[in-house]
């Protein structure tokens, strides 16, 4: 009986994705087109997680129909308007990854590490469609939108990492000692062109002409160096004003007590799969205030969980709590009052050792 409701579910679940992968060649505007990214990231999102009831060829065949229904969805490409403007989206690096992921071996570590990468860009881009929705564009002409868009999509946030590139303070250090060589270069003359008494001379002020340059070096780092250190240290404060977590805005002035009564809230008013997401937001707020983690715009729960890996003490408790953010925020059964409970006692006790960390 338990196996056939699981086959319930999972057809119910195929059902649901079917009836979201009706699309239109025709363009759609930003906010369709940021709804339909979102269901599809939460839909690839959902394939990190199998049906332990099932056998492995079972969730394979289940998987691939997953695949198929997202591909139906989302379409190689996708024709967008934007204030009477329409322009083509590519979706081509979605179905390679897709792809990547069926190839590999059902028990692979590629898979997930493919599934958080996906996930990670789509995200990505979701939080740019939405910055670019909140913005005025009524004074923007058609080709002003497009290029507004096509610089989004081209932004390194969610395309394939890059190598490294050369420093600020490196690439200026070196155009400064290149203006120094064309401002001052040395002479050019041949040892029988010019007296051997006259050969000493000229390399001695050429020394002395350098001396005087790296004086006035040192003379302007020392006299502007404290005005640029300050300019330095208060951007990095305006930098400090908000923090993003898992899509989420959250001002600077919120602290994890705050944000977890918020979650206390939603749970009294019914919402409790909102309150286990917003309870494991305050986790991660905890756990950066005490130097455990690093927040980053992109970071996904899984890049949090493994930032703990080497905290034995915790490293259980975070385990459980994510592992429940994941089965309730993503999942399709309905999160219960029990569900609820065990999170919020898990928490307290993270927090508890976190203290002692």
């Amino acid at each position: 009986m338990a196996k056939i409701t699981h086959q319930f579910h999972r057809i119910l679940f195929c059902a649901i994705v079917w009836s979201l992968c009706s699309f239109s060649v025709f363009a759609i505007d930003l906010n369709k087109y940021r709804q339909k990214i979102t269901e599809v990231r939460d839909t690839i999102r959902g394939l990190a997680f199998t049906d332990s009831e099932l056998s492995e060829t079972a969730n394979i065949r289940f998987e691939r129909e997953i695949i198929k229904e997202i591909q139906k969805k989302l379409g190689q490409t996708e024709k967008i308007e934007l204030q009477g403007a329409s322009f083509e989206v590519n979706h081509s690096w979605v179905f390679d990854k897709l792809n990547q992921f069926d190839k590999e071996p059902y028990k692979s570590k590629n898979r997930t590490l493919i599934i958080d990468e996906t996930v990670q860009r789509l995200s990505a881009l979701e939080t740019k469609l939405t910055e670019l929705e909140k913005q005025e564009i009524s004074n923007r002409t058609k080709n002003e939108n497009k290029q507004k868009l096509d610089e989004i999509l081209r932004r390194p946030e969610y395309q394939k990492p890059t190598e490294q590139e050369e420093s600020f303070l490196r690439r200026k250090w070196r155009e400064f000692w290149e203006w120094v060589r064309q401002m001052f270069p040395s002479p050019d003359v041949k040892p029988s062109d010019v007296s051997e008494g006259v050969q000493p001379i000229s390399s001695f002020l050429q020394i002395v002409l350098y001396v005087v340059v790296l004086g006035l070096i040192g003379f302007v780092i020392y006299r502007f160096a404290p005005f640029f250190l300050n300019k330095i240290k208060t951007r990095d404060k305006l930098k400090k004003t908000t923090r993003v977590i898992l899509g989420e805005t959250i001002a600077a002035e919120e602290t994890s007590h705050n944000i977890f009564a918020q979650a206390e809230n939603l749970a009294q008013e019914g919402n409790l799969r909102g309150a286990i997401r917003k309870g494991y937001i305050a986790l991660l707020c905890e756990l950066s205030d005490r130097k455990i983690i690093g927040l980053a715009r992109y970071k996904t729960n899984r890049d949090y969980l493994r930032d703990v890996r080497k905290r034995k003490e915790i490293f259980s408790e975070m385990n459980t709590l994510t592992t429940s953010f994941e089965k309730n925020w993503y999942g399709l059964n309905p999160t219960e009052e029990k569900d609820w409970e065990e999170f919020k006692q898990t928490y307290k006790q993270t927090v508890l050792k976190s203290e002692k960390a």
